[in-house]
């Protein structure tokens, strides 16, 4: 294992056999993330809203792994809209219908800094896709995760977290106020927030949710982990003040990173030995860029009053509950 100051894809152990979904598999860090795990020999499903898009990415990840030859892994396509929670019923029974176990699921899909939108379920959007989504998703396969040694939940969080100072419990869907970048904040700190609860029921419970608490097998392994400033098509997609597009591009070339290595403190999250629970993962540079590095927290990241009332918070509104 290479130190993480120095790690970069090249530096990822053979995952030969292990099973490993990555939502918003198809482009981006991803996409990145999806085609090195199975380079290295995983069975991988990306998951993605649009099919057609899952399977032209997964038809170029294909092409590479047949380069790569037989030590390579595979590549299919699950579909799921994160901001739909039917959607997401429906892939996770699927999956557990074809799948007897579950590696590591790397909860990366997202949105960024949209306008207000307001899903089918009654929820502001960019907490449905960047929150719900993946609680509801991985509350869904836990079992699988339990029942696989060493099994790791990977959720993509930000930098921009520590902007968030208000989880608007009294104000939910943001009806009262709402700017693109305070929601998008909002969510990413409730990705942390979900993890550190996640940890701390894994590990209370004592077996990782798949028995009856005897302690017989390790806990799965909750985690966090963000890409930092990753040139990818997320950052387009948002709804963004012109003097901050302008400020963006001048300072684009010396503080961003390539899709392939904003994957890495990903990656490095879902696959190091020397990862533990609750750790957050990102670019070792000021959080924006470079090798993976153990990164702090804001405090309201940790906070433990807050991450209860965001877990019975999420259990009432995705009709989602585990881990009681």
């Amino acid at each position: 294992m290479a130190p993480s100051k120095r790690w970069t894809m090249a530096d990822l152990e053979p995952q030969s056999g292990k099973t490993i979904i990555v939502t918003g598999g198809n482009g981006g860090v991803g996409y990145e993330a999806a085609r090195h795990l199975a380079l290295k020999g995983a069975n991988v499903t990306i998951v993605v809203r649009n099919p057609e898009r899952g399977e032209a990415a997964a038809t170029a990840i294909r092409q590479v792994l047949t380069a790569a030859g037989p030590a390579a892994g595979t590549v299919a396509v699950g579909v799921a809209d994160m901001a739909d929670l039917a959607s997401v019923r429906a892939f996770a029974a699927a999956f557990a219908a074809s799948h007897p176990s579950l590696d590591v699921l790397l909860n990366n899909a997202g949105v960024m800094m949209l306008p207000r939108a307001v899903t089918k379920d009654g929820q502001e959007a960019q907490m449905a896709t960047n929150h719900l989504g993946p609680f509801a998703l991985t509350g869904l396969l836990l079992p699988l995760l339990a029942a696989t040694p060493g099994a790791r939940i990977v959720n993509v969080a930000s930098h921009a977290h520590r902007s968030c100072s208000d989880l608007a419990l009294d104000d939910w869907t943001l009806e009262r106020s709402y700017t693109p970048w305070a929601a998008y904040a909002r969510s990413k700190v409730c990705n942390l927030l979900f993890t550190h609860e996640l940890a701390r029921r894994l590990a209370a419970h004592g077996d990782g949710g798949g028995g009856g608490g005897g302690g017989d097998t390790p806990p799965v392994l909750a985690v966090t982990a963000q890409p930092g400033w990753a040139r990818t098509g997320l950052v387009g997609k948002a709804t963004v003040a012109a003097p901050f597009t302008a400020l963006m591009a001048v300072f684009q070339s010396v503080l961003s990173h390539s899709a392939e290595a904003g994957a890495c403190p990903l990656v490095y999250a879902a696959t190091e030995a020397d990862v533990r629970a609750d750790d957050y993962w990102g670019p070792s540079f000021l959080g924006l860029r470079g090798p993976p590095a153990r990164e702090k927290k804001a405090p309201m990241a940790t906070d433990a009053p807050a991450s209860a009332a965001l877990w019975a918070k999420s259990e009432e509104v995705t009709g989602v509950s585990f881990l009681g």
